[in-house]
Parts: structure tokens; C-alpha cells; sequence
């Protein structure tokens, strides 16, 4: 864990996160659209920037 990162909050936010982005990688191989799916990649990444801040 990072310094500073509570591990009760960390562990959930972390399986959030990872099953956001499994979810795009699945909608890129089905799709093709890789512009729709970077762009929908942001906005996980900066949940938890949001969240950690």
C-alpha cells in the first residue's frame, strides 16, 4: 500500500478499479472501438485520483 493509503478503503477501491478496466479490455475485443474505450478509460483513472487525493 501506498504511504498514507488506509487498506480498508484501498482493497475495495482496487477491485473497482481493476473491474472497471477488465470491462473495457473485454468491450475493446468485442468492439474494435478504441477510441470509445480510451476515452471511457479515463474516467476510472481519475476516480481514483479523486478518491486517493
Amino acid at each position: 500500500m501506498g504511504a498514507g493509503c488506509d487498506p480498508a478503503r484501498a482493497t475495495p477501491l482496487a477491485g473497482l478499479v481493476l473491474s472497471a478496466f477488465r470491462g473495457l479490455i473485454l468491450d475493446l475485443v468485442a468492439t474494435g472501438d478504441r477510441d470509445r474505450v480510451r476515452s471511457s478509460a479515463r474516467e476510472p483513472a481519475g476516480l481514483v485520483r479523486s478518491t486517493l487525493d
